[in-house]
């Protein structure tokens, strides 16, 4: 079938078909109640100043599990933090400063016993030149005597898991900062690991928000934020993007274009399982993922009239197709009349199209014109960004004509590219109509 290509007549169009030959391998949706298992182990985090400190909770009360205390210099303040889940699992610690105290110290019950003479227990807090707020923002500042920096001290703490009455242990390094009269701390280290999903090999991180230490529990109240996230290198450059590879736990998600949800996880975080779900996922879909059987990419744009197209959300009880296409595209062109005839014989039974029109700039009213004279009344979504139209963009798309035909209840797609030109956008349209009902034989 013809097709044109952004890469027609140069070098990077054998790269180009090659990346299309390639996509056969792509996962198709897995199999109903598949469970994955990824293992993973205690690594540094390799950005701390990008984690939210915990604000510690500070009183002049001693807490009864302190039985052995220095003498302090000044009046001393507890507190404490929770790492894991046993009965022992609460760290306690004295804060020891004074005022224009330039080496403040912290002694802190890292082996549990409730003594703080102990010699583990005695850290004192030194400057620090760059550093954390509980509020998230970094702050840079010069460590002078005397300056209004923040001080602060790596503290080998220990987090402890009841496991069958069994009390495990875990070396769990968590960095201590005193700026003022606050005194923050930060876990880090983080959960890292592989899990292998439909023949891929993905690397992901679990992180704890509320510095815990526990990866069982992810629910959470739906106007907070996550508890537990998952981080996963989905391209595989061996970083964890913030915005595109970051998942709430408790939220459905994608791997390597399947829907899962947690369906467990052992207290330390170092087992993690996940199940496939039926519920449509959040996050990112690339277009590496795109396949039949796998959910399209989500978007919102504006049409050329102006109508606000939510895709895929907008079209329940529907089967659409989206279509990349534009009036300077020969094979386009060609296929016009059989998508028409198409759309004419089936619209009333829940066929709709969207069309991405990648034309050049200022070409807005010969687009609409070319519709019209063409009898395609679907809507029409135009930037004049040619190869660089924002939703091409977003889909990857390097030839035209490029096609998806899409369940819009699920978000899945049933057929796509050359398969759903022709004859093939008959027969794939009829079956999914006639699966959802809107169709009788």
């Amino acid at each position: 079938m013809a097709f044109i290509s952004k890469w027609r007549n140069s070098a990077r169009g054998v790269a180009a078909l090659s990346a299309v030959a390639a996509a056969a391998w792509l996962p198709l949706r897995a199999a109903a109640d598949e469970v994955v298992v990824g293992h993973l182990s205690l690594t540094p985090i390799e950005n701390i100043k990008s984690i939210v400190p915990q604000k510690a909770k500070l009183t002049d009360k001693k807490p009864a599990a302190i039985t052995r205390e220095p003498e302090y210099r000044g009046k001393p303040q507890y507190g404490s933090i929770t790492l894991g889940t046993s009965s022992r699992a609460t760290v306690y610690f004295a804060l020891d400063t004074i005022p224009g105290d330039h080496a403040p110290k912290l002694y802190i019950d890292i082996n549990g016993t409730g003594n703080l003479l102990d010699r583990s227990a005695n850290i004192t807090l030194h400057p620090l030149t760059e550093f954390a707020t509980s509020n998230g923002t970094v702050t840079s500042a010069v460590a002078k005597a005397g300056s209004n920096v923040p001080i602060g001290a790596m503290v080998p703490t220990i987090a402890r898991y009841d496991n069958k009455g069994v009390v495990e242990e875990m070396r769990y390094p968590v960095l201590f900062t005193l700026f003022g009269d606050e005194l923050d701390y930060t876990v880090a280290v983080q959960r890292t690991g592989s899990i292998s999903v439909g023949g891929r090999t993905l690397r992901i991180a679990l992180v704890d928000t509320d510095g815990r230490g526990v990866f069982s529990s992810v629910a959470h109240a739906e106007d907070k934020g996550p508890v537990v996230k998952l981080l996963v290198d989905a391209n595989d450059d061996g970083k964890f993007d913030p915005k595109k590879e970051t998942f709430d736990l408790a939220k459905p998600l994608r791997l390597a274009g399947t829907a899962f949800e947690f369906a467990s996880s052992n207290a330390a975080g170092t087992v993690l399982a996940l199940k496939t779900t039926d519920k449509r996922p959040e996050g990112a879909i690339t277009p590496e993922d795109l396949a039949v059987g796998s959910e399209i990419i989500d978007f919102v744009a504006k049409s050329i009239n102006g109508t606000t197209i939510k895709f895929p959300n907008g079209f329940k009880h529907k089967v659409v197709m989206l279509d990349f296409w534009a009036t300077w595209c020969g094979p386009c062109v060609a296929e016009i009349p059989n998508i028409v005839s198409v759309y004419n014989q089936y619209h009333q039974n829940g066929f709709e199209i969207v069309g991405i029109s990648l034309d050049k700039a200022n070409m807005k009213q010969a687009v609409v014109d070319f519709c019209n004279e063409h009898n395609m009344p679907w809507e029409q979504i135009y930037d004049g960004g040619y190869w660089n139209a924002e939703i091409a963009k977003l889909f990857g798309v390097d030839s035209i004509p490029r096609a998806f035909l899409v369940d819009g209840d699920t978000g899945v797609i049933v057929g796509m590219s050359d398969a759903i030109r022709g004859e093939g956008l008959t027969n794939a349209l009829t079956r999914a109509l006639m699966k959802k009902n809107l169709l009788r034989n």
